[in-house]
């Protein structure tokens, strides 16, 4: 299989199989809503960005051991890659357990901070407690699932995910549903870290036919996760503390039940980052090795066209948030956050749409062994969109929060783009911009007007006519990728051989 089929094929099997996922988390957060009522809700929504931030332990160590396991296994080192996952699954179950004390033991305090109500305070504190035995499971499993990441298996790390996502979520909505309140909800999600762990530890022996920990500090191994991983860490961070700040500054400077009305806009946003996740996920093992062959015009094709496949996608969901911003929300998680928080899930969308348009050429730079660029442009996202929200939050709200996210990505996200195109993969801006930007934005943007069209008309009021609006928004995007002819003959090969290959083929058109 080419390099390109693999990447395409990793993509869009991960897709899939998250699209499941996908529609029983959105089940699940409905549930949340109309049983913990929006106060616990809120309460929830804070407490699972704070072990979130949890992810920052692993300090870039699983980036930089996916890069490793390529090269020693490639080179039949047996000894190397023991090394390589003994220091590595060691230093992570090490970070992990001091992050779980930390919250453990923070746990009370943070409950005052985020002005947790008095009468769900010792409910919060006891689930935050639980939820670290998660932190401490999940930094080495995040290790772990580097090693198939490595091997272009990323299709069986997604079915692992899907299957243990999908278990706890269908657990998390019995527990609601029985009653089991923040505290039930953590000891399921701590449970499915467990199982997450121990299901990419026999993916690593599966893969490598071995699965060996040795451990030694002379090993050089140490000073590429000094250099390496130290940089990732600092992006790792930057990047968590943008996708999560919001929530804990709104409860800080509003309360848990406004966080609430701001969760679940933000919670349907960011599943727009779910293609790019996917999609960069199998693209930067392949850009790794392109990389190592020194073929830069084959590692400019691959970034232009898996940026063109991701801005392709992500504006087009984008597009249906942003239209039926309201609807959809009313429908999901009732009309009381429907009318208060509409706009603000447009506003969310598009700052979304837009930062997913960061994520290959984010990973480019580190394929290209230059992870101080997206560092450097992490740290000042987050100062940005820190500045901007603690402005903003206290004098419009909510609302403030999804303009400093938005504001945020409209003043940094274009110059990193335009650093990474033009200093580090070498290539001309504007062409690439044309084609992986401009271009996917144009089919969207004829969907969102039939979609605009159709409401307008009246024809968005009832079941019937917003399923039919809905339908005639999607027909009018395929015709226009085809029609505008988005991808190249090459492509249109990649596309054939996918599931569903003859239909996508046809809408690929002909350039």
């Amino acid at each position: 299989m080419s390099l390109a089929r693999r990447v395409a094929s990793n993509a869009v099997t991960a897709l899939g199989l998250q699209s499941g996922l996908l529609v029983l988390g959105l089940a699940a957060t409905a549930v949340f809503v109309r049983v913990l009522g929006l106060e616990r809700y809120g309460a929830w929504a804070v407490l699972m960005a704070i072990v979130a931030y949890g992810g920052v332990l692993e300090l870039g160590l699983g980036v930089s051991l996916v890069r490793r396991v390529a090269e020693l296994h490639r080179g039949a080192d047996p000894g190397a890659l023991d090394l390589a996952l003994g220091g590595t699954v060691t230093a992570t179950a090490v970070l992990g357990a001091t992050g779980a004390v930390l919250i453990i033991a923070g746990a009370p305090l943070v409950a005052g901070v985020v002005h947790v109500p008095e009468v769900l305070r010792r409910e919060f504190v006891a689930a935050l407690r639980v939820g670290a035995i998660g932190v401490f499971l999940a930094v080495p499993s995040a290790a772990l699932g580097a090693v198939p990441m490595a091997l272009q298996r990323l299709d069986a790390v997604v079915a692992l995910d899907a299957a243990v996502g999908s278990a706890v979520l269908a657990a998390q909505i019995a527990v609601v549903l029985e009653g089991g309140g923040l505290v039930g909800l953590a000891a399921v999600t701590a449970v499915g870290r467990a199982a997450a762990l121990a299901g990419r530890a026999v993916l690593a022996r599966r893969f490598l036919g071995r699965l060996r920990f040795r451990v030694s500090l002379r090993y050089p191994f140490w000073s590429e996760l000094g250099r390496f991983g130290s940089l990732k860490v600092v992006q790792q961070i930057a990047s968590l503390l943008v996708l999560h700040l919001d929530r804990l500054l709104v409860a800080v400077f509003l309360s848990a039940e406004w966080v609430a009305y701001y969760a679940a806009p933000l919670d349907l946003a960011q599943r727009l980052l779910m293609v790019q996740s996917n999609v960069s996920s199998a693209y930067y093992p392949a850009a790794c090795a392109v990389a190592g062959s020194g073929d830069q015009a084959a590692f400019y094709r691959l970034y232009e066209r898996t940026s063109r496949a991701v801005a392709t996608a992500t504006f087009a969901l984008a597009m249906v948030l942003v239209i039926f911003a309201r609807p959809i929300l009313a429908v999901w998680v009732g009309p009381a956050i429907a009318a208060q928080s509409g706009d603000l899930l447009r506003v969310l969308a598009a700052a979304y749409a837009l930062m997913a348009l960061t994520a290959i050429p984010s990973n480019a730079s580190d394929a290209l062994g230059r992870p101080d660029i997206a560092a450097r442009y992490s740290i000042a996202s987050l100062a940005i969109n820190a500045t901007l929200a603690v402005i903003l939050i206290p004098r419009f709200g909510i609302m403030g929060s999804g303009c400093a996210i938005l504001g945020n990505v409209v003043l940094q996200s274009p110059w990193f783009v335009r650093a990474v195109t033009r200093s580090v993969v070498g290539a001309p801006v504007r062409p690439y911009v044309v084609r992986a930007v401009w271009e996917p934005l144009v089919p969207a943007a004829i969907a969102g007007a039939v979609f605009a069209a159709g409401v307008g008309l009246g024809f968005s009021h009832g079941a019937a006519g917003l399923g039919a609006v809905g339908v005639a928004g999607v027909v009018a995007f395929a015709l226009a990728v085809r029609w505008l002819g988005i991808f190249d003959a090459a492509e249109r090969e990649v596309i054939a051989t996918l599931p569903g290959g003859r239909v996508l083929h046809w809408l690929a058109g002909r350039r």
